[in-house]
């Protein structure tokens, strides 16, 4: 069987499972499935001439860079995103810098925290609806959010909406690209904050050290995906061939035939070509799985629920960052002159203007002698009609706006690189996101993910946690791989999909929450259950917050700090690298020792009370995160080290950095300025909870 994309489909051949669509979300479905049963025969079709879909690079070849033209970071806290990374090797090495952002051109409604009231109200009703990791779309808030659109909502507010509404506006419009809160519905919106900062109180604010990014741009990530499904046999991969049509029996008898789902696929898209599969997931955009005689790409036969029909053919796509224009400059001028890149510039007071406008980051890739690359998101109908040279004349234009010091550097391009995501994905004009209408997503929300016979569903926008992002994205290819596995009966229903790929990152040395366990002598893996019984610890270098997570027993209690330095001796230095312990272990262990630093602190102060020589000393010094480790052989000690700022531990130390002698010295982290407007969070907080039960329109 030939498995290049490009080599003809037979017809009438069978396979296990087919996926339509091979975004991030398709491909981490089929490496899902293929991880469960590595026989299986996995096909995965897509439209597109390149596979990845919106998590894309372009290769600059003329410049020897690549750089994203689709999905651009990820947060500390995607786990499913940076696990699914680890496991095939491409783990995103960098982190953004302080240095990197432009604060001076950032909206200044961001920094006005007089917006924190109606932003947490809307935040609030969110909580509301999202429970337990579900979205209750039948509640009663969310009945009556999805009856007004999001800029209504600001509106009904009359009170709040004196004190910074563009705030909240300015959220929407830089963070989350809607293009008009005019017709994007409140529960969309309310959804969207309470998901985004749900978790600030465990994590804290996304300032720029927990924001990664990959060097090439994500589209290096979903080629190590690629490649990493490429070595099982029975993968297939077929590009620029649209599936067209699905037929399914009748849906009360969907489990009685072997193949039951016949996929008409548009083959190379020169002839229609049949095959089956047991499952099919449809792991596109929802406007895009909607029916075709609705505007979307494939006819189903039975057809679908006319409520998941409504929903599908309801969505908007959103055109705000269609355009992604790359300016390339010979070198990157603005590190020479100490501007950053990353600019968030205000948008909701020029969202009816016409020209190049908005959100602003750097592509440039690492190395001496790289070209210094710029990339500018824009609404394509800002420019609509225009010719493409007044469209880089705006370019210009608008990037002398944001730095009006230093026009002559900004005039020095190399070349502008317009990409337009409307011709790249013309079967669905202008997309990047969709966003619901108002009163559509409280009546027909559950059909994003109900299956339909065999037929089931993947795609970022039906994600609960990561709708619209590349977080999304692989927690739905998660949970729908998950679902049919269990559906078809090919493993047991206590099996989960993100336990199975933590025991995977690495094939000798297996083991949860951050516990490095050596291989049997007989070469075979050892298991995370095995790990349990005995393990031999060994102490990863590359992060003390990990060494310590390494160093918590199991089960049980959790140790105090001075019982953490004792365990060093029963730990052994690594012979060879050992895998980054993910930023959630990272997380978790800091909470762990932030209890114990409070329980010293206690037991300092009761001490204290009773011996007034020592209260002085007790008061000040305070407990000791971490402080100098000690390998095996010599006493373990604590030495005063500085707490570590949750902010801070995004950054990941390269080999460089590591400690090469027998003492594991404590990191150390230089300050970061948090924006101005978190100064008034305690003040927003305060009024939020004052307000909450105000009367009004929800």
């Amino acid at each position: 069987m030939d498995n290049a994309p490009s080599a003809p489909l037979e017809n009438g051949s069978e396979y296990d499972v087919i996926i339509v669509g091979s975004g991030l979300s398709g491909l981490t479905a089929a490496t899902r499935i293929l991880q469960a049963q590595p026989d299986h025969r996995v096909l995965v079709v897509d439209a597109n001439n390149w596979f990845g879909g919106r998590t894309r690079s372009l290769d600059l070849k003329k410049y020897n860079s690549k750089v994203s033209v689709g999905g651009t970071f990820c947060l500390f806290e995607h786990n499913d995103t940076l696990d699914l990374a680890k496991e095939v090797n491409c783990y995103p090495g960098d982190s953004l810098n302080i240095r990197d952002v432009n604060f001076s051109q950032f909206s200044k409604a961001l920094f006005d925290p007089t917006g924190l009231p109606l932003f947490f109200k809307l935040m609030y009703k969110g909580s509301k609806v999202v429970k337990n990791g579900k979205i209750d779309w039948t509640c009663s808030t969310a009945q009556k959010l999805d009856k007004i659109s999001m800029e209504q909502w600001i509106h009904n507010h009359w009170f709040l909406n004196k004190f910074n509404p563009n705030f909240t506006r300015e959220f929407f419009y830089l963070l989350e690209t809607y293009p008009n809160l005019n017709t994007v519905s409140a529960l969309q919106c309310a959804i969207a904050v309470w998901i985004r900062f749900r978790g600030i109180p465990r994590n804290g604010i996304e300032i720029p050290p927990k924001v990664l990014r990959w060097e090439g741009g994500t589209g290096v990530f979903t080629q190590a995906l690629v490649d990493n499904l490429y070595t099982h046999k029975n993968f297939r991969l077929k590009l620029g061939s649209p599936a067209l049509q699905l037929t399914q029996p009748s849906l009360d008898s969907a489990n009685s035939a072997d193949y039951p789902v016949q996929v008409v696929v548009n083959d190379n898209g020169a002839r229609a070509v049949s095959v089956s599969a047991k499952y099919v997931i449809v792991a596109t955009a929802p406007l895009a799985s909607a029916p075709s005689s609705l505007g979307g790409t494939i006819s189903y036969t039975p057809p679908l629920k006319p409520e998941a029909t409504q929903l599908f053919s309801s969505m908007i796509a959103t055109p705000t960052v269609s355009y992604n224009i790359l300016v390339v400059y010979k070198e990157p001028w603005w590190r020479k002159v100490g501007e950053g890149v990353f600019i968030l510039p205000p948008y909701a007071t020029h969202v009816n203007e016409k020209g190049v406008w908005g959100n602003v980051v750097e592509g440039t890739m690492n190395g001496e002698g790289m070209p210094g690359i710029v990339r500018v998101f824009c609404d394509s109908s800002r420019v609509e009609g225009w010719t493409e040279q007044a469209i880089k004349d705006s370019t210009i234009a608008f990037l002398k706006k944001m730095y009006p010091k230093y026009p002559n550097l900004v005039d020095s391009f190399e070349e502008i690189i317009i990409h337009d995501w409307n011709l790249a994905k013309p079967t669905i004009p202008g997309v990047t996101y969709t966003y619901g209408p108002s009163g559509v997503l409280s009546k027909f929300g559950k059909y994003f993910t109900e299956p339909h016979g065999r037929i089931h569903w993947g795609g970022s926008e039906r994600s609960v946690w990561g709708a619209n992002w590349m977080e999304g994205a692989v927690e739905r290819g998660n949970d729908v791989s998950e679902e049919v596995l269990k559906t078809a009966g090919w493993v047991q229903q206590g099996y989960n999909v993100r336990k199975l790929a933590g025991s995977l990152r690495a094939r000798s040395l297996a083991a949860p929450s951050g516990l490095m366990v050596e291989a049997s002598d007989e070469g075979d893996e050892v298991e995370a259950d095995q790990a349990d019984q005995d393990p031999r610890l060994v102490a990863s270098p590359e992060s003390p917050i990990g060494l310590a997570q390494s160093l918590q027993p199991r089960s049980g209690p959790k140790l105090a700090i001075d019982d953490l330095y004792n365990r060093l001796e029963g730990a052994t230095a690594p012979e060879e690298t050992q895998f980054w312990v993910s930023p959630q272990q990272c997380l978790d262990a800091l909470k762990e020792l932030e209890e114990a630093k409070k329980l010293k602190k206690a037991q300092a102060a009761a001490a204290a009370s009773t011996s007034s020589s020592s209260s002085s000393s007790s008061s000040s010094s305070g407990p000791i995160l971490l402080g100098n480790y000690v390998t095996p052989g010599g006493p373990a000690h604590l030495t005063e080290a500085t707490p570590f700022p949750p902010s801070l531990l995004g950054e990941k130390p390269t080999p460089q950095t590591l400690p090469q002698a027998g003492v594991l010295q404590s990191e150390v982290f230089s300050k970061v300025t948090v924006p101005a407007f978190l100064t008034g969070l305690a003040v927003g907080v305060a009024v939020t909870a004052a307000v909450f039960r105000f009367r009004g329109n929800q």
